[in-house]
């Protein structure tokens, strides 16, 4: 969580000097890496996980958007213990909610996002004999919180410099503690947009 501050605090600091206001897009589609820090409950007490994101964004306000969000990552465990050598593990999150522009659209674009949805995980557990493999299963609620920074490319392209969201969730065990699972996500990519919602300076 702490790393967590710490990169926003980078983000926003990048993002204030930041001039030239531009036209606000209408409609915003991105893709991109993942890299989360997974608050694992088998082997590993974190697992460094990479995978993919997609999202997309619908500006109906210069300041104001409705936010879809899709990841997957995954890991693999190494290990000279049997029992855990060969972990196979597998996340996906969806989430949807409310983006805000604090600053508007410029060459610089900062933003923050709070996104509600679920999340599905899918463990592989290599067989340690007698016992067989297995894998489990768990679905959670998962809500992510977090900004990022976008640098303007051309008139619809964008590079999503970086994006720092901090992942609340309840898999497995953590959901019986009612502590639930913190994991910390890093998001590179690239974004198309196209349309325009508003005038300059308004709407």
């Amino acid at each position: 969580m702490r790393r967590f501050l710490w990169l926003a605090g980078i983000v926003l600091m990048m993002a204030i000097p930041a001039k030239g206001q531009q036209l606000t897009p209408q409609y915003e589609i991105g893709g991109g890496y993942d890299y989360t820090l997974f608050a694992n409950s088998v082997g590993k007490s974190h697992l460094n996980m990479s995978g993919w994101d997609v999202n997309g964004a619908y500006n109906w306000r210069r300041h104001f958007a409705a936010v879809l969000d899709i990841s997957g990552v995954y890991n693999t465990q190494s290990s000279s213990n049997p029992g855990i050598n060969g972990i196979d593990t597998h996340v996906y999150t969806y989430a949807a909610g409310p983006r805000f522009y604090p600053l508007g659209h410029h060459k610089l674009t900062l933003f923050g996002q709070v996104l509600f949805g679920g999340g599905h995980v899918s463990q592989f557990l290599p067989g340690v004999p007698p016992f067989p493999p297995t894998t489990v299963k768990d679905n959670s609620f998962t809500a992510i919180a977090g900004g990022g920074l976008d640098v303007n490319w051309t008139e619809h392209w964008a590079i999503r410099l970086v994006e720092a969201d901090y992942e609340h969730s309840n898999f497995f065990s953590s959901r019986s503690s009612g502590v639930g699972q913190g994991d910390e996500r890093l998001v590179v990519g690239i974004v198309y947009r196209f349309g325009v919602a508003g005038t300059r300076g308004k709407k």
